[in-house]
Formats: structure tokens, sequence, C-alpha cells
């Protein structure tokens, strides 16, 4: 139309490219110089919107190409364009890009999304270094602290965790679940069984702290130790779901337990999950009657079908029938 010499108004430019961003940048992009082409100047929301195509395409390369190529022509990014392009490159894992894109006068939510796509990479350093700089800028919240500590769990580095969780003390920053489960992932992670443990004992812990604890110990096979969680668990109030059970069920040194625990689940209304289904495949020595039977049992109380499940009973079953019997 615009070639044809039609009078497009801004609107319909700015419609087509925001449909077009949604699902081609290079598209995108040649609607937006076309629009320029055409004597209209884009609007930030729109320029925002093609270059975070590129990012959601995983070519953050070709944002920063274009970010330059508008920015000779005169069209700078304004603070809230950079915000959206800082949430777009943290959300694609893109922690140096996210970082460069901050605007001045940046706020906590933005720096928090640079440290989380540094904790995402296990990227400590970087987390620390982008902590220090936001010190000056903004008051660092729970978000920021705990985010910090994620990096160093990520990297099962105690020591990290709990000089960052003493700053955040010192700072009378309260921690909050998230923190809690990186400090419990360290400490399980890095060996210090009973400390972690310990630290059950001093928050009020959720399913998922217990989880930490469970998944830790039942792929260890310390199965006195599994059990001794699961009853603190119980006596806590703290009701099992689908993770508890495949973690205990890890620890098993028995198909019979876990035919035991299956019963339980599904009287609970807990789906079993392919960890469950491929500790029983461990155990069974080979057993095709009692892979077949379970695997239907499993089936039937929900079992996901999934090709995770269809690889462990073709460890046993063979891949032909372990299709038949887990179809879609």
């Amino acid at each position: 139309l615009a070639a044809d010499g039609v009078d497009l108004p801004a609107k319909t430019w700015f419609s087509a490219i925001h449909e077009m961003a949604g699902a081609h940048a290079k598209g995108a992009e040649g609607l937006l110089f076309a629009m320029i082409a055409a004597g209209h100047r884009p609007d930030q929301e729109a320029v925002a919107a093609v270059l975070a195509a590129h990012i959601r395409e995983g070519n953050p390369g070709e944002a920063a190409r274009l970010e330059a190529d508008l920015h000779r022509q005169g069209l700078v990014l304004g603070p809230e364009a950079r915000r959206h392009l800082v949430t777009q490159h943290a959300r694609a894992g893109s922690a140096d890009c996210a970082e460069r894109a901050l605007p001045a006068g940046a706020g906590v939510a933005e720096y928090n999304a640079v440290l989380a796509a540094f904790a995402k990479q296990g990227d400590w350093e970087g987390s620390e270094r982008v902590f220090e700089e936001a010190v000056a800028c903004i008051e660092p919240d729970v978000v920021s602290y705990t985010t910090v500590l994620d990096a160093h769990a990520r990297c099962s580095s105690y020591e990290g965790v709990s000089t960052w969780l003493a700053r955040m003390h010192d700072a009378a920053v309260v921690p909050n679940d998230f923190t809690h489960s990186c400090v419990l992932k360290a400490l399980f992670d890095s060996g210090r069984l009973q400390e972690g443990l310990d630290y059950l004992g001093t928050i009020s812990p959720t399913v998922v702290h217990f989880n930490i604890a469970l998944s830790t110990l039942g792929k260890s096979r310390q199965l006195d130790l599994v059990k001794h969680v699961w009853d603190v668990m119980s006596t806590r109030g703290v009701a099992p779901n689908a993770i508890s059970y495949a973690a205990l069920a890890a620890a098993q040194t028995c198909t019979s337990a876990l035919e035991d625990l299956l019963s339980e689940q599904v009287s609970l209304g807990v789906r079993p999950t392919g960890p469950f289904f491929e500790a029983f495949v461990r155990l069974s020595r080979s057993d095709e009657a009692a892979v077949r039977r379970f695997l239907q049992r499993c089936l039937d109380a929900g079992l996901p079908r999934s090709s995770r499940v269809v690889a462990s009973a073709a460890v046993v079953l063979g891949p032909p029938e372990a299709q038949r019997l887990v179809p879609g």
C-alpha cells in the first residue's frame, strides 16, 4: 500500500509493526524503516517492540545493531523503552546485554532483572558486581539479596550464601521463602546434611523446603534420613506433593515399598511423576511383568505420557513395547 502511494496514518504503521513483531523480527524491522521512509517518526513503544522481537528470537546482537542504526538517525531510546529491553534481555538469559541496557535512573525492578539473569547463569561474580553498582542508585530489597544468594547456591557455594545471608541480616532485610530455599540448596548440595536439617528447624518450612532435603537425601539413597525428614514434615502439618513422593521413592530398596507409596499417593489425589516410575524400574531387576503392571497402575493414576516415561520403560520392556503401552 505504501509503495502504491497510499498515505497510511501512523496508527496503521504502529499496528502493523506490533503484529509483525510478534511473529518475525526482521519483518518488523523492515516495516519500521519503511515507516521512517514514509515520513513518520516511530514512537518508543514501536521501536522497543522490534528490538524485543530480535531478543526473543535469540539475536541480541541484532537488537544492538538496530539500536545503533536508529541512534544514528536521531532515534534515542527513552527510559521506559530501555526498561522494557532490560526485562527482555534478562528473560532471554542475556545478562551482559541486560546490564548494558540499564537506563539512567533504573529502579530496583530493573536491577533485580539483571541480577536474576546473572544468577541463572550461575555467575555469582556478575551478580555481586551488579549488586554493588546498584547500591549506589537504589536501596536493594529482599529480591536483590536473595538473587545474589541464588547465584551462589547454583554453584553449591554455602560460603557465598552464608556471607550474603549475613549481609541481609545486617541490612535488616527479612528473608523470604525463596531465600530459605537457596540456603537449604547450598547446604545440602555441599554435603552439610546436618546443618541443612538444623536449618529446617529454624524456619517455617513449606513443602518446597522439605523437597530440597528429600531430593538430596533420596538421590544418595539415605533412606533413614529421608524417613526422618518425612516424619518432621508430617509433624509440621506440611502435605507432601508429587516431588516429595518421587524423592521418597528414589531412596527405597524394594519394589513393594513403591507399590505401597503409589497406593498412598492415589488415596491423597497426588499424581505420580516420571522420576517416581524410574525408581521402580531401577529396583525391578528387569522383571518385565512387574514393570508392565506398575506402569499401567501409574498411567491409571495420572502419570504424564512423556518421552521420559517411554525411555524408562524401554530399559526393561524395549522401545516398541514401551511405546505401545504409553500411547501419545
